[in-house]
């Protein structure tokens, strides 16, 4: 696993803070709580969440940070040369979990619980094998040599990934379990076997029995249905008799309704036809009256026409007076308009067209300003507090002497302390002199700054005034243009309007001739509409006439009709009495064959189902022979799962008895360059416990010093970290080292820094957390961790 970047937004001290990590040894260097192991916190939280964190989560987020803003923590890593990414963050006021896992530009994962289990299968590592492989405290070098023995045992075993051989060996127990209680159940199954046999030949007896009987009754629904066939035969006479008697009735009904019919309007036409003689005179007196009707409709169109085109003639005057006043207002609107745009031109041509360039020119150097002016108050701020705690540091060794214990390596200061209150006081003159020559450059900055902020908002006003100016002449340009195209359709409108006006003339027009000749033609058109009445009456005495020889035709051929469906009547001879005594005889025989046709299908339905149950018993005795060769397989099964599992136990025991040669191995080479060859042999005994040589004999760690102690755990937990590697299928990887100089002389620093530079074919990330400055110049890429005056810490890497 190698790590590519890390982006921090709001995690405990960090506001924002951002790094990318290279193939290096690498520093990370500042004063404590200035928020260095936040930055391996924040990756370690990433990764596998609230159990990483040192703290509860609701001490996670930056207590400067509003409720409003997101604490967010993007870790991007590779893994067999492949990338992947892991955002978590809490959201908002809530703090709510969420976490996403991307490979590449893919999400993979979503939700904590999924990217938890995601991550774990990823790096074959939980939280717990992760903190003990990949990140060692000074305070936690002794976290593997603590615990007891079993429990180191294990611990070992499933930091090498041992726990997947005691799934395999659970899941071959599980199904050995499974394949038993299947062989229980077909063994019960197998009990059925001789009913199932005896119930065969039963079913089978009873089929034997039941086909001569569905055989005699078979027959007799046979003879029954041709007894039905013969009565239905000569029901259908009868029927065919009963329906011409009915056809016959129903059609002399209709006849002498119909010969009624004819009656009645032969007598209706006669007086009409009377009528319509009457009507010749009347129609003689209106045709008189009716002579003047065509030249009153004339003279009324011609009048209409006069009042329409005088109407007309009006409204084009009104629209012509209209056209004039918009065409006035228009014009004043575009002289307004050309007076703006030259007072707006006046204005543009007085400021500079780069004025935006010279703006962002001055904002960069104010920005520039306040960036150094807020460096300079973190640096007073930082070198005050450095003063503070040095004057501390005095006054406590003034009055502990000899005895107070150093407060970085925990060792007594004993006689050294002349040289440590020397070395204070030389550090005591040179913090003076950084704050004098800080507030020097401060007041500096803070002039030159105000200056600088008062000569932007001057031109920043100007650059405001040309853009609303260029907005406001763009405009202005498209009003104008508008104000064109209407004065232009106007005159246009206008042109068309005058020349109708020429083309009317004068008009006139008389309303009270108009409605007396209208009066006039309402009574004329009353006497036409009786008179086409009239005529429309009087040509129907022809039709009536013709009807009326018709229609006496019609009544004698109905009389001739209804005479001779008299006669047939009388001739069919039909019978009702004879009609239902066929019907009675035919229902009886229907009955019988019911009858025996349901005796027939009742005993066929108990054959087929005594048949189907016989059936259903022969399919579950080849089933019951399956279930013989399957219980036969599963205890064959069984035997051998025994043993796959009794061999993966004693294959999981040869495995733990590997390790601790392995493991001693490692830290016996680890240790050889850490000590410069003073001790060169490290080893683990049965219980796990780590056993140094010394002139040919091993001795437990609890024997040496506390920094031999520190540097052979720290061997032992190197050694852990490349087998895990290696086991893991992490063939390159990155170590995490936290304040694991602080026992240790120059000359072991330095021996350990030369052991660790040569790690890089296994690590070739090593990350060194520690406040001890003359680590600064001994490591490949320097980290610097900085409080600043607003709370919150940043970071200052080589070359920034």
């Amino acid at each position: 696993m190698r790590l590519v970047s890390l982006q921090i937004e709001n995690f405990r001290v960090l506001r924002d803070v951002k790094l990318n990590f290279t193939d290096q040894v690498i520093g990370l260097i500042g004063r404590n709580g200035a928020g260095k192991s936040s930055i391996i916190e924040a990756i370690a939280w990433a990764l596998y969440g609230n159990q990483a964190a040192r703290s509860g989560k609701g001490e996670i987020k930056s207590s400067f940070a509003s409720e409003n803003e997101n604490c967010t923590v993007t870790l991007e890593f590779e893994i067999h040369d492949e990338t992947y990414k892991v955002v978590r963050q809490l959201i908002g006021r809530n703090e709510r979990a969420e976490v996403q896992l991307y490979r590449g530009e893919k999400s993979e994962s979503v939700g904590v619980s999924e990217t938890k289990g995601y991550i774990g299968e990823l790096l074959g590592l939980d939280w717990a094998g992760f903190l003990t492989s990949f990140l060692a405290r000074q305070q936690e070098l002794n976290t593997l040599t603590d615990l007891q023995p079993a429990r180191r045992k294990d611990h070992l075993a499933g930091m090498l990934g041992i726990e997947r051989l005691d799934r395999a060996i659970k899941n071959v127990k599980e199904e050995n379990r499974v394949s038993q209680a299947q062989a229980g159940m077909l063994q019960e199954q197998l009990q059925e076997k001789s009913s199932i046999e005896l119930q065969v030949k039963q079913l089978t007896q009873q089929d034997e029995l039941l086909s001569p009987k569905v055989k005699e009754v078979e027959e007799q629904s046979i003879l029954a249905e041709k007894m039905l066939q013969e009565q239905t035969k000569e029901l259908k006479a009868v029927q065919n008799q009963q329906a011409s008697f009915e056809r016959l009735r129903a059609e002399l009904d209709a006849h002498q309704k119909t010969e009624k019919a004819l009656w009645e309007r032969e007598i209706e036409l006669t007086s009409e036809i009377r009528q319509l003689v009457e009507s010749t005179e009347r129609i003689a007196v209106l045709s008189n009256q009716l002579e003047e009707l065509g030249s009153i409709e004339e003279s009324i169109d011609t009048l209409k026409q006069s009042a329409m085109t005088l109407e007309l003639k009006k409204k084009l005057q009104g629209d012509l007076a209209s056209i004039i006043h918009e065409t006035s207002s228009c014009n004043d609107r575009l002289g307004d308009i050309q007076n703006r745009l030259s007072d707006i031109e006046k204005t543009l041509t007085e400021i500079p067209e780069e004025i935006e360039q010279i703006v962002a020119t001055n904002r960069k150097l104010l920005e520039k300003d306040r960036d150094e002016y807020a460096i300079i108050l973190a640096e007073l701020k930082a070198t005050k507090g450095q003063k503070e705690k040095l004057l501390t540091q005095i006054q406590q060794i003034d009055q502990l002497g000899a005895e107070s214990v150093c407060d970085r390596c925990h060792r007594p200061l004993g006689k050294d302390i002349a040289e440590i209150r020397s070395h204070f006081g030389v550090e005591l003159n040179s913090l003076d002199e950084q704050l004098l020559k800080l507030e020097e450059r401060q007041a500096l900055v803070s002039s030159q700054g105000k200056a600088r902020k008062e000569e932007l908002h001057e031109l920043e006003s100007k650059l405001t005034l040309r853009r609303e100016g260029i907005q406001k002449r763009e405009h202005l340009r498209k009003q104008g243009d508008e104000a064109k195209e209407q004065l232009k359709k106007l005159n246009e409108r206008k042109k068309e309007v005058e020349a109708d006006l020429s083309r009317m003339g004068n008009v006139v027009f008389n309303p009270e001739e108009l409605n007396n000749l209208q009066l006039k033609l309402i009574e004329l058109k009353k006497l036409q509409t009786e008179k086409e009445q009239l005529e429309g009456r009087l040509t129907r005495k022809a039709v009536a006439e013709g009807e009326k020889e018709k229609v006496g035709k019609q009544l004698a051929q109905e009389r001739e009709l209804i005479s001779k469906l008299l006669l047939e009547k009388e001739q069919l001879q039909f019978s009702t009495e004879k009609y239902q005594s066929i019907v009675e005889k035919h229902a009886l025989a229907q009955q019988e064959r019911e009858k025996t046709r349901d005796s027939f299908i009742s005993l066929k339905q108990k054959q087929e189902l005594v048949k189907t149950e016989l059936r259903g018993k022969k399919e579950l005795q080849k089933k019951l022979a399956d279930a013989e060769k399957q219980l036969e397989e599963i205890q064959v099964s069984q035997y051998y799962g025994v043993k796959l599992a009794s061999l993966f136990s004693d294959f999981r025991g040869h495995l733990i008895s590997r390790i601790r040669p392995t493991l001693a191995d490692i830290s016996s080479r680890l240790m050889t360059e850490m000590t410069d060859g003073r001790y060169t042999m490290v080893e683990l005994d049965e219980k796990y416990d780590l056993r140094i040589m010394d002139n040919g004999e091993f001795y437990g760690v609890d024997r040496f010093s506390g920094g031999e102690k520190d540097l052979a755990n720290l061997c032992l937990r190197l050694a852990i970290s490349q087998a895990l590697t290696q086991s893991a299928g992490l063939d390159r990887s990155f170590i995490i080292l936290d304040e694991v100089f602080g026992s240790q002389d120059d000359g072991r620093k330095e021996l350990i820094l030369h052991a660790l530079s040569r790690l890089k074919q296994f690590f070739p990330q090593i990350l060194l957390i520690t406040h001890i400055e003359d680590i600064r110049e001994r490591v490949e890429t320097l980290i610097e961790v900085r409080p600043t005056e607003f709370g919150w810490s940043g970071i200052k890497t080589d070359g920034t």
